[in-house]
């Protein structure tokens, strides 16, 4: 079994319409610059995110209005916050749904809904 632990840790929240992460220092609570997927904003809510062999997926909904069905996005993202391949979507997800995403031991991510 390989036990890793690193002083880092990363955090992910939304503002403004937005869903932002950054890299958290455990010791010296303090965080790095955030960062953003690409693209336009668009009533961004619910930020996830996941971490699995030096890769980041952010996963978020994109809210339609109350009661409303919505979208799913998301982006990986390298170590140091480049968005890698490009971003997913689920075009309609159950109203009041958002996601949840767990990383694989051998690398990769998936997203339940």
């Amino acid at each position: 079994m390989r036990v890793w632990l690193s002083l880092f840790a990363f955090a992910a929240w939304e503002t403004e319409q937005q869903v932002r992460f950054a890299r958290v220092d455990r010791e010296q609570l303090t965080t790095d610059a955030p960062m953003a997927p690409p693209g336009a904003t668009d009533h961004r809510k619910h930020p996830v995110l996941a971490q699995s062999d030096g890769q980041m997926l952010l996963a978020w909904v994109v809210a339609k209005g109350w009661g409303k069905r919505g979208e799913l996005r998301w982006q990986v993202f390298s170590s140091d916050g480049r968005p890698l391949k490009r971003p997913g979507r689920v075009r309609k997800i159950p109203s009041w749904s958002f996601a949840a995403v767990f990383a694989h031991r051998a690398g990769g991510f998936t997203i339940l809904y």
